[in-house]
Parts: C-alpha cells; structure tokens; sequence
C-alpha cells in the first residue's frame, strides 16, 4: 500500500471518528476521544510527502520570509534614493561653481572694457589740452620771431640769423662782450614770450613746459654814435 492511500485511510478513520461522536446536546458539537484524533492527526502528519512538509515550513515562515525581504528591499532604496540625492547635490555645486565662474569673467571683461575706454578718454583730453598749449606756444614763437626779424636785418654781421632758423642771434655772450660799450647786454623778453600770456587751463597737464617760462636773452642793436 503506498503513502498516499494510507494517508487516505488516517483520513476516513479521523471523518468516522468526529462523525460517530455523540453530539452535545443543545448544539452542534460533538464529543470525541481526544488521545484517538491526536494519533490518527499525528500519524498523519508524518506520513505526509517532504515536499508537503517543506512547503508547510515555508508557509510558517513566510511572514518571517516576506519580512527579511522587505527590510533588504527597503535597505536598497533607502541607498539608492541617498546616491541620487548625492549625485544631485554635486550636479548642483558644479553647476553653481561654474555659473558663478561665467559670471566672475563676465564681469572682469566688462570691467576691463571700461577701464580701457577711460584710459582712452583720458589720454585723449590730455593730448587735447597738450595740442591747445602747442598751438598757442607756436603762435607766441612766431608773433616773437615776426617782431626780431626787422631787428636783424639792421644789426649788421653778428646779428644774423642763426643757422638753425631759430630766430636767435649768431656770437655768444662772451664774444661780444669783448667788443666793448658799445654793445649793450640786455635780457628783454621776447614780445608775448611770458609765462603769463598762457591762457592755462584747469587741466595740470595743460601747462606750459620749464622752457616756456622765459625767452631766450639776445643782444640788442648797437647804438649809433
């Protein structure tokens, strides 16, 4: 006879047993023979399959099972979630980092762009007021050479022009003080050579140099006797 119809049988004797108890009165209970159901239970059980018994192992356990599973899923979302948020979080510094740098260069090529415009705004007023202080020293040169000209012509051999074109009076010092009394040394400015026929601006750099301050001396004619 095999397992399965032996099993069968334990099976019929426990029906035959609870169907056969006396029943209690006023209910639908019934009175059976305890130690005779627990063997026939019993002998049962260990005549049952091993896969059955494994199964029932399973099913016992499955809570436990189904907990241990969910506790290491949870545990695993747990650390991704933190990876991605970590992740996240260096995307957002870089990306901080590097629009807080675009900016940094943004700002310094402006800067450096208005820098240069000031720069050239100022060299050019400065070159502006030294141009006004050129024409103006010009036209004094030219007015004072204009007005020694007629004097040149009159002063004879040493009262002639200097080689240069300068408007200066050929012969040193010296040399004609050794011709006598009968030259007389002076030191006239030049007509509209002062300082103070500059009409100076406010600019500083607008001032005539050290050798616009005084003319140059020369030597008047000689008297006549």
């Amino acid at each position: 006879m095999s397992t399965a119809q032996e099993l069968e049988q334990l099976l019929t004797r426990l029906r035959a047993l609870v169907a056969d108890a006396r029943p209690v009165p006023l209910s639908t209970s019934v009175i059976i023979h305890r130690d005779e159901a627990m063997d026939l239970i019993d002998t049962a059980i260990e005549m049952l399959p091993d896969d059955l018994k494994r199964a029932r192992r399973i099913i016992n356990e499955r809570d436990q099972v189904i907990g241990e599973g969910e506790h290491e899923a949870q545990q695993l979302i747990e650390q991704a979630r933190a990876r991605v948020e970590q992740l996240v979080s260096r995307t957002e510094i870089v990306r901080e980092a590097r629009r807080v740098a675009d900016q940094m260069v943004a700002d310094a090529e402006q800067r450096s762009r208005q820098m240069q415009h000031e720069t050239e705004d100022y060299v050019d007023q400065k070159l502006a007021s030294f141009e006004i202080v050129l024409e103006r020293t010009l036209r004094t040169v030219h007015k004072g050479r204009s007005q020694l000209q007629p004097q040149v012509e009159d002063s004879g051999s040493l009262n002639t022009l200097a080689p240069d074109g300068t408007g200066e009076i050929a012969g040193t010092y010296d040399e004609l003080a050794e011709l006598g009394d009968d030259y007389e040394q002076s030191y006239e400015p030049a007509p509209g050579g002062y300082a103070e026929d500059y009409e100076y601006l406010d600019d500083s750099a607008a001032y005539p140099s050290d050798e616009f301050e005084e003319t140059p001396r020369r030597q008047r004619r000689r008297r006549p006797r």
